[in-house]
């Protein structure tokens, strides 16, 4: 076991022993590791504890400010989360729970894209990370980096219908054309629920299995 991670993931009293600080820059390394070659994509899952909620938007802010995109599957188990990361080719899977330890405790699970438990390489490189640096600093770092970014229009249509409509689609039971894809992704790109990152690129879906069929019938009508 390391200084932070047991065999259970990162656990400890919220805001004391696991903080916002420790889950950005766990975001922030994940997103840095699996972006080297690719957009990285990670799904996270998080139990019904309070700080989960906490944790999981600094999580997300700590993956998008890496560039990478952070799929939410909110209140939801960790083994589905294991299968959502193998089945659905995430690179990794994040479960936010402390399971049965107090409601005040959280923790964060980290899985690889496999479902399995994160190799120790990556927990190590995310322990040396956490004790390193400064997070105002590195705040101010991405942010530059994020204002000279630069993303096309096609680009975010591509990762839409291939990593959310054709998904949902084949989920859904249902067979559609590339053009209704093409028009569910309009209406994804322009509902509430999908967050942006600064130059326009969708970077947290917050649409779940059941609203994706919803848009898919409004499609087909």
């Amino acid at each position: 076991m390391g200084k932070y991670f047991g065999t259970d993931g990162f656990r400890g009293e919220a805001n004391k022993d696991l903080t916002v600080e420790h889950a950005f820059k766990i975001g922030r390394y994940l997103g840095w590791f699996y972006g080297k070659d690719h957009k990285a994509k990670v799904v996270i899952g998080k139990d019904t504890r309070r700080s989960s909620y906490m944790f999981e938007s600094a999580l997300c802010a700590g993956l998008t400010a890496s560039g990478a995109d952070a799929y939410l599957l909110h209140v939801t188990t960790t083994p589905s989360v294991s299968y959502v990361a193998r089945a659905d080719d995430f690179d990794c899977g994040i479960m936010i729970s402390a399971s049965h330890n107090p409601y005040h405790d959280n923790g964060i699970k980290l899985l690889n894209g496999e479902g399995e438990k994160m190799d120790d390489t990556v927990l190590d490189g995310i322990e040396a990370y956490l004790d390193s640096g400064d997070v105002q600093s590195v705040i101010s770092e991405l942010a530059e980096k994020a204002m000279n970014s630069r993303t096309t229009v096609p680009d975010r249509l591509d990762d839409l219908i291939h990593t959310v409509a054709c998904k949902a689609a084949i989920k859904a039971g249902r067979a559609t054309t590339m053009l209704e894809l093409q028009s569910l992704c309009d209406r994804v790109l322009s509902d509430d629920n999908v967050r942006s990152c600064p130059h326009g690129r969708p970077t947290t879906v917050r649409l779940t299995k059941y609203e994706l069929d919803k848009m898919f019938k409004r499609v087909n009508q």
